[in-house]
């Protein structure tokens, strides 16, 4: 908005000597009558930039709009007018002819769309005959909502109240003063949106601190690796956190800490997204994997931390799916794959798992299977050992039988041999390795 120069004191009206320094703010009063001093204004001349208006609806979805005539059907029911989708209805707080001037006023821009709240406050100009409203004004200092109904009342009682319609985003579940701004730091471009959810364009280049709460204070510790040059990054999240176990670990009723913002926090938000450069990403993971501590990466301190170029996810559970085509995983590295209960890898019967090249042709074996066959392999080994282990030879003295003591000796050594490998059938099977698609074959008792 212009400012008025002048040489008198702030209650002056008049401009002796244009160009002075600033002493006050130009109200709309004063515009117009610094041009009435340049005679009476033709109709159209006055042009008033911008002006604040209440917001008192918003046509968002099919409840919410005006309902017009079906010009296909014109004896049925009418139907939602979408080309008024996205539009306001408002009253100007300052320049408006009661509480019943209530106008519809369009979006400014055709593509980002920051819907306001009934009872919120939008700035309003005028293009092309026509009136657009543009971004909210922050009277809370509140992501949530900057509701303050009523300002644009103008009847003597003051009492007038439009009929806000809102069926969702109401007192209940709507506007919440423990959603909070995420703390920008130098050169940071952030998006915050009412539930809990933020976007930064940022960079690790600012010294980072942790907020520890000590008796009646605080004691801010620095964060370990922040504060490093040449770090873009995109920090995407859902789900504000709060709690003993979140960085925003605080009481947001208590005066210290109100309209505090948060950080986000990769571990308690609900769902994360952070795309670094040269940052340190603090996640705790869910499984513990040793192939950090494996003897082929002991100087590496990519295996140590997560730091440097890099993508981390984290959520309560993570979802990929390509509807028609492929998923393609490869790393420079190594591919490392953990679960504190079980990792699937699932195709139907005519498909097929290949390891170690994509060429394979060597059948897995089942277990459980394998290990029936080899079992009953030693039964019958068994049977044929006790047939052995009494076996004479053939004589010619009638009563008087030959033993064949090395036969004998042998299936003996046999038999104990294979009563104990028995015992030891289910020590080849993998405790957490199983593969599917067995049959066992039958075998004839």
């Amino acid at each position: 908005m212009a400012y008025l120069t002048t040489d008198g004191p702030k209650s002056s009206k008049k401009l002796p000597n244009p160009g002075k320094p600033v002493q006050k703010q130009a109200t709309i009063k004063d515009v117009r009558s610094e041009i009435e001093k340049y005679g009476t204004p033709f109709p159209g001349q006055y042009f008033y930039e911008l002006e604040v208006a209440e917001v008192l609806e918003v046509h968002l979805n099919e409840d919410s709009l005006p309902r017009i005539k079906n010009t296909k059907h014109p004896d049925g029911d009418k139907i939602p007018n979408w080309k008024v989708h996205g539009f306001i209805k408002a009253r100007m707080v300052e320049d408006n002819n009661g509480t019943t001037d209530v106008r519809t006023i369009r979006p400014i821009s055709s593509n980002i769309k920051d819907y306001p709240h009934p009872g919120e406050y939008v700035l309003v100009a005028t293009f092309f005959g026509q009136e657009y409203y543009l971004d909210k004004v922050d009277i809370h200092n509140s992501p949530s909502a900057n509701i303050q109904p009523n300002r644009s009342a103008k009847d003597s009682a003051n009492t007038y109240s439009y009929p806000y319609r809102i069926k969702y985003f109401t007192d209940k579940n709507g506007p919440n003063e423990d959603i909070r701004h995420i703390i920008p730091y130098e050169g940071d471009i952030t998006f915050n949106g009412r539930f809990g959810q933020s976007i930064r364009f940022g960079s690790n280049i600012s010294q980072v601190t942790e907020s520890i709460i000590r008796g009646p204070g605080i004691e801010e510790k620095p964060v370990e690796d922040t504060g490093k040059g040449n770090s873009p990054n995109l920090i995407l999240r859902t789900g504000q956190s709060t709690g003993p176990n979140s960085t925003n670990d605080w009481d947001f009723r208590d005066p210290m800490f109100l309209k505090r913002p948060v950080r986000e926090d990769i571990n308690n938000d609900g769902a994360s997204f952070w795309m670094t450069t040269n940052q340190t990403v603090p996640l705790e993971f869910a499984a513990k994997s040793l192939v950090k501590q494996t003897i082929e990466l002991p100087d590496e301190e990519s295996s140590k931390k997560l730091e440097g170029k890099q993508i981390v996810l984290n959520s309560d559970r993570i979802v990929f799916n390509a509807r028609k085509k492929e998923i393609y995983l490869s790393a420079g590295h190594s591919v490392d794959i953990s679960a504190n209960r079980s990792v699937v890898v699932e195709v139907p019967e005519d498909g097929g798992i290949r390891l170690g090249t994509l060429k394979a042709t060597e059948p897995a074996v089942g277990g459980d299977v394998l290990m029936d066959i080899i079992g009953k392999f030693m039964i019958a080994m068994e049977q044929f050992a006790g047939k052995l282990i009494p076996a004479t030879g053939i004589t010619t003295v009638p009563g008087a039988p030959v033993p064949m003591s090395q036969v004998n000796i042998a299936a003996g050594g046999l038999m104990s041999d294979m009563t104990l490998l028995k015992t030891r059938l289910n020590e080849p099977k993998s405790k957490t390795v199983t593969v599917g698609h067995m049959t066992s074959p039958v075998i004839a008792k």
